[in-house]
């Protein structure tokens, strides 16, 4: 259901697919639920205001599934819906069920040791997601821009809380950032990223891994799981002889510097406070392949990674010029880029027609 035509070429690296990919939103039920497409719309429109909704566009030939057509999960359930309104290119979101329930891959989760950021820093584990149906929200970025991507995410966030205010929902599962999380989670994370903020805890994973190496203390190696959703490259603090909670905090303020305040990073600058070198860590880039990764990847070398003595074997010589001494080759980013760039696209338009109307 890609809306008529040709598809588009698939690229051939890993980091450009995940841009290319659409976001899936899994919800689970622990019964069948029954649904139209006017209920769905009609609950949108109720429940998030700010975006509009359409029950009347179509993409090229391929038209929405019949408003009042009842579907049931549990059966072979396709059908769609469009966002509406002249500020958004016309996207098509599918909704799927097939008969039976939907099996999570834990065991690789498990072998990954997985986390969600807030499991990371103590906060509790995921739900257990006992069910027997399901439905899944599949909807398209109109470009790989990070404001695209995330209207996308959003949408596919804002359509799966619909579903997981219902009572028999038991789980939501994200594939693009391999999280699990209990239903009244998902949607104060659809209403966090309706505020043009990053839901880290319900988007994003992290992989915090001890590998031993016969010192002490042990080597933690941690990654993101799903920010290469957005923008193509996952953020890794390699081989540290830290504690795996300050990892963790590391890795998450990597992210929310690139995601939310839209720090852009290059390749031999330091992130970190001045004065502390204990601290500071080397931004390298790494593509998909370096150290087996797979995907694209800001590294942040700890200097207490046992990779940084090897710094230059590993990723080469730094580009460009150091900064002065005393300066940090920081661009800051401002905490409100990502909201502004979003209400722009979405929320200035919409409030404009909406106040002409009046």
């Amino acid at each position: 259901m890609d809306g008529g035509g040709a598809k588009p070429q698939q690229p051939d690296r890993y980091s450009d697919k995940r841009l290319a990919d659409s976001f899936s939103v899994y919800v689970l039920f622990s019964e069948p639920v029954s649904f139209t497409n006017r209920d769905i719309l009609d609950a949108l429109r109720e429940d998030f205001p700010e975006l509009s909704w359409s029950d009347a566009v179509a993409e090229e030939d391929v038209t929405p599934g019949p408003l009042d057509g009842t579907y049931t999960t549990g059966e072979v359930v396709v059908t769609s819906l469009f966002p509406g309104g002249d500020e958004n290119q016309p996207r098509m979101i599918s909704l799927l069920s097939m008969p039976g329930r939907y099996e999570i891959d834990w065991g690789h989760m498990c072998d990954k040791n997985r986390l969600t950021f807030l499991d990371a820093r103590g906060g509790g584990a995921a739900p257990h997601p006992r069910h027997r149906t399901h439905v899944q929200v599949i909807v398209h970025s109109v470009d790989r821009s990070l404001e695209a991507r995330f209207d996308a995410a959003r949408r596919a966030a804002r359509l799966g809380a619909v579903f997981a205010s219902l009572p028999v929902a038991t789980a939501v599962y994200f594939p693009n950032g391999d999280t699990v999380v209990a239903p009244a989670a998902w949607i104060e994370g659809a209403k966090t990223a309706l505020k043009g903020e990053v839901p880290f805890s319900q988007w994003f994973t992290l992989s915090v891994q001890p590998v031993p190496d016969g010192g002490a203390p042990v080597p933690v190696t941690a990654q993101t799981v799903g920010v290469a959703a957005f923008t193509g490259h996952e953020m890794l603090l390699p081989l540290a002889r830290i504690a795996p909670a300050q990892a963790a905090e590391l890795v998450l303020g990597a992210a929310i510097l690139h995601l939310q305040y839209g720090n852009s990073f290059n390749d031999g600058d330091t992130l970190g406070p001045e004065g502390n070198e204990d601290l500071k860590l080397r931004i390298r880039h790494a593509r998909e392949g370096t150290l087996g990764l797979e995907t694209d990847n800001w590294v942040f070398l700890h200097p207490k990674s046992t990779l940084a003595p090897r710094e230059e074997e590993v990723f080469c010589k730094r580009p460009g010029i150091p900064p002065p001494p005393g300066m940090d080759g920081r661009i800051f980013g401002d905490p409100d880029a990502l909201r502004n760039k979003l209400y722009a696209l979405v929320a200035g338009p919409w409030r404009g027609r909406r106040a002409k109307r009046r």
